[in-house]
């Protein structure tokens, strides 16, 4: 397990404490952060915070230069476009992603477009550390 992840008060405890531990355990994640985080997505641990799709999906858009953006993952305006335009567009184009979300998003961490959604390091480190838990 990558300690560099955590706040130091995480530091010597179990895997699964830390997966169950909030998501400002995180380290640089800030308690009004991950409470900005529950109120956008109901998740309250770092397990749940890994699990969430749309940065998965915007990983993949990210990663996917000129093809074209996978319909189910976008609202009807980005629809038909590559995933270069998409990951360049404001972070509510993603299907399911309300204006309040993308909201609480920026307030927690500065992600206005589905670019920045996918370079989201607290996301990658959760998803790292549930991957432990299944390694």
């Amino acid at each position: 397990m990558n300690l560099d992840y955590l706040d130091k008060a995480w530091h010597g405890k179990t895997l699964d404490e830390v997966l169950n531990a909030p998501v400002s355990a995180l380290k640089g994640v800030t308690e009004a952060d991950g409470e900005r985080i529950q109120k956008a997505f109901g998740v309250e641990t770092i397990r749940a915070f890994a699990g969430l799709h749309l940065p998965r999906w915007a990983a993949e858009i990210a990663a996917g230069g000129e093809t074209i953006v996978n319909p189910e993952w976008v609202d009807k305006a980005g629809e038909g476009k590559t995933c270069a335009a998409i990951a360049a567009s404001p972070v509510a184009i993603l299907q399911g992603l309300s204006d309040r979300q993308a909201a609480l998003l920026d307030e927690a961490f500065q992600v206005k477009t589905v670019g920045d959604l996918a370079k989201l390091r607290y996301f990658a480190w959760a998803r790292e550390l549930r991957a432990a838990e299944k390694a």
